[in-house]
């Protein structure tokens, strides 16, 4: 019996690097490849557990906010060309010292060879200092400055990206020169995103040359694992998102927050940042559902309450969904009289959908009573939306349940505005405003709303 192993091939479409790892043996000598070979297999193993098993985005913090009061604003190019002068500057110090030693030693001093290796690092790492260039005068910092919190993320690659400290980012100073003129020509929104960056760091000259007996020339002897922000004027492209499982990476970055309104020099309000477009930690980022056009819980007086159903009530998801899977029996209406109790009856309410926009795909739909009856003093109205049985693009469940009832209502009804509780505005998972869903498909999306039991009550709650 003959027995194959399948390594890959031309037809392939996974991308993954073919895993080997060392048979250590007793005489086996092993040079940087091997060991170097041994990293990458290890490393390998890690990103394929980040990826498929784990997913990936936003784990935790990294929120964008913008800088306060009298904070500092100094972009990361002025900072980062500071640190390179004062380094340069003490570099040169301490080669000027060594050198000095050097001349009052001598010839066959046993002190000289020590400070001679010494003094060859020392003009390799300067040298290497210097060819990075600048170290000429700061740039006029513009504007305006955010702080991205520290916090962790997995890349579409499967590295992990951690920010260890907050992190002081001048917009402007990170653009691009075509985004400046993209900005400078009326577009107002900029992308922050998180990258993970690999820094090589102690530079070292090698005890031994190589085989042949060449010294070896000054190289890095670590690898400082890090993560860059990057600030862009057009969304950074995302991987497909109905990929199950081996899916594409064009832009390894972790988005974290959209800026609207940016103007270079002026001062952003927190409302201008939006975390919420980021994608949180997940192997698949389910649909589920933003807003909808009342307030859930709230107490209507009896004209608006049959406003609610007659003229229809909208509810919104975060990505396109089946027309297709919008059945009649996907919502019900159901309508406790009197507000409950022994005596109170309960019964549904027919309705049906308004014309959708689209054949295949929306993004919304709006759902009112076939009827001219009316909302009685006293009624509670539950709204149930089966959200197992709505599909999205990528033929999976909306993400329904309505946890902690704080969907919140859409923009264009504020005469369905009403007092809410003041607790637990923000949602302990992700940033930005409430949405449905506990990160699995499916669930039933259940809201409702009391009509008042007396007239004059139309905004009370």
């Amino acid at each position: 019996m003959t027995t194959t192993h399948a390594a890959g091939s031309a037809h392939a479409g996974v991308p993954v690097p073919e895993l080997q790892r060392l048979t250590y043996f007793y005489g086996q000598l092993l040079g940087p490849r091997d060991l170097q070979g041994e990293q990458a297999y290890l490393r390998e193993k890690h990103r394929l557990a980040n990826r498929f098993l784990h997913g990936w985005g936003v784990v935790c913090g990294l929120e964008v906010e913008p800088t306060t009061g009298a904070e500092a604003c100094i972009s990361q190019t002025a900072k980062d060309r500071k640190a390179r002068r004062e380094e340069l500057a003490e570099l040169r110090l301490r080669l000027a010292q060594v050198e000095e030693a050097i001349a009052k030693l001598g010839a066959k001093d046993p002190e000289r060879a020590g400070l001679v290796k010494q003094r060859d690092e020392l003009r390799a790492e300067l040298e290497d200092l210097e060819a990075k260039g600048g170290y000429g005068k700061p740039e006029t910092v513009a504007g305006p400055c955010v702080v991205v919190r520290p916090g962790l993320a997995i890349d579409c690659r499967g590295d992990d990206v951690v920010l260890r400290q907050p992190f002081e980012l001048d917009l402007w100073g990170a653009l691009s020169a075509d985004d400046r003129e993209r900005i400078k020509s009326g577009h107002d929104r900029v992308w922050v995103s998180i990258c993970y960056c690999e820094q090589h760091i102690e530079p070292t000259r090698p005890l031994y040359g190589d085989a042949c007996g060449v010294p070896g020339e000054c190289t890095y002897a670590r690898i400082r694992e890090t993560a860059v922000v990057k600030v862009t004027a057009g969304r950074p492209e995302q991987p497909t998102r109905c990929e199950s499982c081996f899916g594409d990476c064009p832009d390894p970055c972790v988005t974290l927050a959209r800026i609207s309104g940016f103007r270079a020099g002026e001062e952003l309000q927190p409302q201008q940042i939006d975390n919420g477009v980021r994608r949180m930690l997940t192997r698949h980022q389910l649909t589920t559902i933003t807003g909808i056009s009342f307030v859930h819980g709230a107490t209507y007086g009896r004209e608006l309450a049959t406003d609610v159903l007659q003229k229809g009530f909208e509810v919104r998801f975060s990505n396109k969904v089946r027309v297709d899977s919008l059945t009649d029996e996907v919502v019900d209406i159901l309508v406790y009289e009197g507000g409950g109790g022994r005596a109170g009856n309960v019964y549904t309410k027919p309705g049906r959908y308004e014309k959708f926009a689209a054949d295949d795909y929306v993004d919304r739909f709006v759902y009112k009573q076939r009827s001219d009856e009316r909302l009685e003093h006293g009624d509670k109205v539950v709204i149930q939306v089966k959200a197992d049985f709505i599909l999205d693009e990528c033929c999976r469940a909306v993400d329904g349940n309505h946890i902690g009832g704080r969907v919140p209502l859409l923009p264009g009804y504020d005469r369905f505005t009403v007092p809410r509780p003041g607790s637990c505005e923000i949602s302990p998972d992700r940033p930005g405003a409430w949405v449905s869903g506990n990160g699995t498909q499916g669930g039933t999306f259940e809201t409702w709303f009391l009509v008042h039991r007396r007239e004059g009550g139309s905004h009370e709650h």
